[in-house]
């Protein structure tokens, strides 16, 4: 067996990295997670799958660990470690890399350069991993098993990766959970090396790039806000942001372009910082914008940011926040408006219809002047009954009258048209959505979410039924998405029909606008079960539901699942990937 293996020169510099990074991660995780943990799984190699897969382990602690007797199992079959020419001791800091015997036997060359000296590489004494080599279409449980018998650390990788990129564990002394686990975003990963999803050294990073108002209107102003954070394991000195605003829209971003500069000041591991500049707005349009770090760091991905905004001539957010559809016998039908934009708005010379209203503009009822201030509640009745209920004193309510319209207990379609006679907002309302009872109202969940989705609404939890002119009791107000590719509220949620956290939020928030989403949602076992989104177009923030249902609508059992996004800007070539656990919780 030829028992070598050509392994790159690593700068002393990045060992010492390591070593003292070590302590940081012990500072923050503790002594509670074992020493020696798994880091990297790799089951589905670019080359040769009977040779090239690999396992790498790290020692997390202040102490060498003998590996004398030491296992790998994938549940079926132990595989005992053997040393090469290193020995079998793993020093503090020290990645140990386990590859498969016929790596060498057959002079395999797939990780030819990649391996650092600072690793320690090792094999097996079976012929390969497990059984029958790792499995590259269903999950298997990965083992590290001391000499002593029992299990240190523990995963079930997944196998939705593409060709060639391995599992990796995100802080080697957090523990073996789903969540600590990534794809790796490099082909072949970095066998005995520091993992590519792991937090590089030094990396200031632009963690959010936004607006307030998110789209201002013509002859107003907004702010444009950075969120500046020190990703890395060491401190980051002083350094510059700069700002440029892409007047012919090409994509590229020229010295001529750039309208302001920042100096952002030295900031501490985890720590973070803000800054901003005041833009006018003259025209309307799109615009784009660029934020960017002046600075040599580990990670140039992060350091900058576009944001996309198309300045309209007014601003609209007028939604159908509320039905009373089967009031009780003796009480008035009425719809609740809500209005959330960020300028007051005249909605004199508005129609609100249902059904019969939208080929016949006669069947439509017209709103007198008014003005709408931002949070600011309307509350749309068919008969003075209305004032009956506890209504709060400062909503605004009118009476439409006998003739249309009229809310069918069957369901029916409700729409708001501005002066223009444009469709602002259209619910088709089904008693599916809610419990159907009398005196219990539909609520919108999220006014910002999409208002004709079943998923979006639910039966009032009031113990009144309704609440008219009040912020609806199953109302969902979203925590910032901030850095996060992928956020997940509530979680775990327990879609079991009772109206409390029935429906999970995921909220994306991607590098670029105009990608194209793939939101897929797989079982521990790497079987697809929901897809939320095949190759479709969004905007660079924004957010999906997801009932608990499979692909046939039927309720999935409970327990952990994988939410797996994948997004491709257009003109790009780099693919932004995330996945987070996700639990079912139902009472039934």
């Amino acid at each position: 067996m030829k028992q070598e293996l050509s392994i790159l020169k690593t700068p002393s510099k990045t060992l010492s990295f390591l070593l003292g990074g070590i302590i940081c991660l012990l500072l923050w995780f503790g002594s509670g997670v074992s020493q020696v943990t798994l880091t990297e799984i790799m089951f589905d190699p670019i080359g040769d799958g009977d040779l090239d897969e690999f396992i790498e382990i790290y020692n997390t602690g202040t102490s060498t660990i003998n590996l004398s007797g030491w296992r790998i199992s994938d549940g079926e079959d132990d595989d005992e470690l053997i040393a090469l020419d290193q020995g079998l001791l793993l020093e503090p800091g020290q990645f140990g890399l386990i590859l498969d015997p016929d790596y060498f036997e057959h002079e395999s060359d797939t990780y030819e350069g990649m391996v650092p000296t600072s690793a320690l590489v090792l094999t097996i004494d079976g012929p390969t991993f497990g059984g029958y080599g790792l499995l590259n279409d269903e999950s298997e449980v990965v083992s590290l098993i001391r000499a002593a018998g029992d299990t240190v650390s523990q995963y079930a990788y997944s196998p939705e990766n593409d060709k060639g990129y391995s599992d990796e564990k995100i802080m080697p002394g957090a523990g073996d959970t789903l969540t600590n686990w990534a794809n790796s975003r490099t082909l072949k990963g970095s066998p005995g090396a520091w993992n590519t999803v792991s937090p590089p050294f030094y990396d200031l990073a632009i963690a959010n790039f936004w607006s307030e108002p998110e789209q201002p209107s013509v002859g107003s102003s907004f702010t444009l806000f950075v969120l500046i954070r020190n990703n890395g394991l060491e401190p980051m000195p002083n350094a510059g942001l700069s700002f440029y605003f892409d007047g012919d829209l090409s994509g590229t971003f020229e010295e001529t372009e750039l309208f302001a500069q920042r100096d952002i000041r030295a900031l501490s591991p985890g720590d973070s910082a803000s800054d901003s500049v005041f833009v006018l707005v003259a025209e309307e349009g799109p615009r784009l914008f660029l934020a960017e770090l002046e600075l040599d760091d580990d990670d140039s991905t992060n350091d900058r940011r576009v944001l996309w905004q198309n300045i309209s001539p007014e601003q609209v957010a007028l939604v159908i926040n509320e039905i009373q559809y089967r009031p009780f016998e003796g009480q008035s039908e009425w719809v609740e408006f809500f209005y959330a934009g960020m300028y007051p708005l005249d909605i004199g010379g508005w129609q609100f219809s249902e059904a019969t209203g939208l080929a016949n503009s006669d069947k439509r009822w017209t709103c007198p002047d008014l003005w709408l201030s931002p949070g600011d509640f309307l509350i749309l009745a068919a008969d003075s009954t209305i004032f009956l209920e506890s209504l709060p004193e400062t909503v605004t309510v009118f009476v439409w009258g006998s003739g249309a319209p009229r809310l069918n207990d069957t369901g029916d379609s409700l729409v708001i048209w501005d002066t223009s006679g444009q469709r602002t907002d259209q619910v088709n309302y089904d008693p599916d959505w809610g419990r159907n009872e009398d005196g219990i109202s539909l609520e919108r969940i999220s006014p910002t979410s999409a208002g004709n989705v079943s998923l979006n609404w639910a039966s009032s939890a009031d113990p009144s039924g309704s609440t008219p002119g009040r912020p609806n009791s199953q109302l969902y107000v979203p925590s910032s998405v901030g850095a996060n590719i992928l956020s997940i509220e509530p979680n775990p949620f327990s879609p079991d029909g009772d109206g409390f956290e029935d429906i999970a939020f995921l909220q994306y928030h991607l590098k670029y606008p105009n990608s194209r989403l793939d939101l897929k949602v797989y079982d521990v076992r790497g079987r697809k079960v929901c897809s939320l989104a095949n190759n479709e177009l969004v905007a660079q923030e924004g957010k999906k539901l997801w009932d608990g249902k499979d692909e046939l609508g039927r309720e999935l059992p409970v327990g952990i699942y994988v939410v797996y996004l994948e997004a491709l800007a257009q003109g790009d070539t780099r693919i932004e990937k995330a996945k987070r656990a996700i639990v079912i919780a139902r009472r039934k």
